[in-house]
C-alpha cells in the first residue's frame, strides 16, 4: 500500500499532506516530514535529516526502528577531545562529535516552512549530556575505539539481521548486525562505537542536539 501511495503522488504531481502517528510509514512516503510533540513542532526536514542528524533527543528516541540507543552521563572537553562517562565506562571522542544542528532542517521552529537551518545549541563546556547512537552504527566483536566489553542477553533473529542486546558499562545497548555474525546469549563480547555516527544531547525528554 504504501508503494502505491507514492506511485500514485509521484503519478498526480499534487502537495499532500498525510498525518500519521507510525514513524515508519512517515519515513517512507514522505518527502517532507513535520514531527510534533504536545502540539509543538520539533523538526522539520526531509526522512535522511530526521534520520541522521535529529535536532533534538525527542526526535532521535522516535525515528527509527529500533530506536537510537540513549545514554546519560556527564561530557567534559579537553583540546580536540570530548571524554563521555555513564556508569563505570568511559569512552573518549573527537570533538567535531559535537556538531549542532547544522544541515538538519528546521528545529523545533514555529514556521514548518522556514529553509534555513536553526542555530546550533551552545556546546556545554561540562556537565550532564546524552549520547545517542544507533543500533547499526555499533560493531560486535570489535576492540576499535572507542569500546566496552558486554554480554549478551538476548538475540532477536530478523531474517539477514540480528537485533542484539548487550549489557554493557554504558548500560543496556541494541546493536545491529548480521543474522550470520549473531553472537551466542549468554556470552561475552565487546561493542565498538562508529566515532563518526555519534549524537550529542541536552539531558530532558527534549534535549537539543549540541
Amino acid at each position: 500500500m504504501r508503494a502505491e501511495l507514492r506511485i500514485l503522488h509521484r503519478r498526480l504531481r499534487a502537495t499532500m499532506i498525510h498525518v500519521t502517528h507510525d514513524q515508519e510509514e512517515a519515513m517512507s512516503l514522505g518527502d517532507r516530514i513535520v514531527v510534533m510533540n504536545g502540539g509543538r513542532v520539533m523538526q522539520a526536514g526531509t526522512p535522511s535529516e530526521l534520520y541522521h542528524r535529529p535536532a533534538n533527543r525527542f526526535v532521535a528516541g522516535f525515528v527509527g526502528s529500533p530506536a537510537m540507543n540513549l545514554i546519560e552521563g556527564r561530557l567534559t572537553r579537553a583540546g580536540s577531545t570530548l571524554r563521555f562517562s555513564a556508569g563505570s565506562a568511559v569512552i573518549e571522542l573527537p570533538a567535531s562529535s559535537l556538531r549542532g544542528v547544522g544541515a538538519s532542517g528546521t528545529a523545533r521552529g514555529s514556521a514548518i516552512a522556514a529553509r534555513e537551518p536553526a542555530a546550533a545549541a551552545a556546546p556545554l563546556e561540562d556537565g550532564s549530556a546524552v549520547l545517542g547512537v544507533r543500533p547499526e552504527h555499533l560493531a560486535l566483536g570489535s576492540m576499535n575505539s572507542p569500546c566496552v566489553v558486554a554480554r549478551v542477553e538476548a538475540v532477536e533473529f530478523l531474517g539477514d539481521r540480528a537485533e542484539v542486546l548487550v549489557a554493557s558499562a554504558l548500560g543496556r545497548l541494541v546493536v545491529r548486525t548480521a543474522s550470520s555474525k549473531a553472537p551466542r546469549e549468554g556470552s561475552e563480547t565487546s561493542v565498538a562505537l562508529d566515532a563518526d555516527a555519534v549524537h550529542f544531547f541536552r539531558t530532558g525528554a527534549e534535549g537539543e542536539r549540541l
